[in-house]
């Protein structure tokens, strides 16, 4: 017995959500146990806009607006983990998830365990998005979530969580 949830994903009698023609698993090389390998790199559909000047053409000392770019390769790897490797393992990874409690306006952590795709699925001026599996949750929709990593390695954690309160 099947019906209908919530944004037209097909739900089974168990109650979760399952993968269908129309809802296809954006990530299927990251469930759980797989050893494929991480499609990639991506060819970025939407790059981002290249630094716009005043548009005062043939001034002297005014650099000219540069042409822009055709969508190019992504070529941002994931953070490689400690023995350097840039995919997640089949089994996952452990990891900390921060969620924010809007009613208590507090942090909460959860251990989890995800897959992280190597490679960028878009990239933006300051961050690159992942395709994220959560194996703590049973196989389907319901793991599937976007990991997004900043370009700059020195920015400090707490710019994540200020752009999030």
């Amino acid at each position: 017995m099947s019906s209908r949830g919530p944004y037209g994903v097909q739900m089974w009698s168990s109650g979760a959500p399952q993968y269908t023609a129309k809802h296809p698993d954006p990530a299927p090389h990251l469930n759980q146990g797989l050893r494929l390998p991480a499609p990639g790199p991506r060819i970025n559909p939407n790059p981002p806009a290249p630094a716009q000047h005043a548009p005062m053409v043939n001034m002297p000392g005014v650099p000219p607006v540069p042409p822009p770019q055709p969508p190019a390769p992504m070529t941002t790897l994931v953070p490689a983990m400690r023995d350097g490797s840039h995919l997640s393992p089949p089994e996952g990874e452990v990891v900390t998830r921060h969620s924010f409690d809007i009613a208590n306006r507090q942090w909460v952590r959860h251990q989890i365990r995800v897959r992280l795709d190597k490679y960028p699925f878009q990239e933006g001026t300051l961050r690159s998005v992942y395709f994220m599996k959560d194996l703590s949750k049973p196989p389907g929709p319901a793991q599937d979530y976007v990991a997004k990593i900043s370009k700059d390695s020195k920015e400090k954690h707490a710019h994540y969580f200020q752009d999030c309160e």
